[in-house]
């Protein structure tokens, strides 16, 4: 990843900026028809599990809710995932295929851990 200017390995940030303008450029040195490519695209999250609860009370045999609300947080859960373009015929727009699922994947767990800090603070 050293020439794509990621030294040791892509942080969530950097990799998700790398716009299609950018990816075409960084790529531009690869060949453009088959060839043999290696590419081994590896990254991993964390993954929560929340519930927000509300405490209930027993008074008197029935169960009443109250005002006062709890967060069970279960977690982290290591999620990885491996996408690779591998072996002969694979072409430059196979690694581009592949960059951008990764990016998506990314983008969408960023999108995922707003959401979840959303959702401890109204809990």
């Amino acid at each position: 990843m050293a020439p794509f200017g990621f030294p040791h390995g892509a942080t969530l940030p950097g990799f998700a900026e790398v716009g299609d303008d950018r990816l075409d450029e960084l790529l531009a040195g690869l060949p453009d028809g088959p060839a043999e490519f290696h590419w081994v695209f590896e990254f991993e999250f964390d993954e929560y599990d929340f519930e927000c609860q509300r405490k209930w009370v027993c008074t008197k045999g029935t169960w009443i809710p109250t005002d006062e609300k709890r967060l069970l947080e279960s977690g982290p859960t290591p999620y990885g995932a491996r996408l690779a373009v591998d072996g002969p015929s694979r072409t430059r727009a196979d690694v581009r295929d592949e960059w951008i699922k990764v990016r998506t994947a990314i983008t969408n767990a960023g999108a995922a851990e707003a959401a979840m800090d959303a959702y401890r603070k109204g809990c």
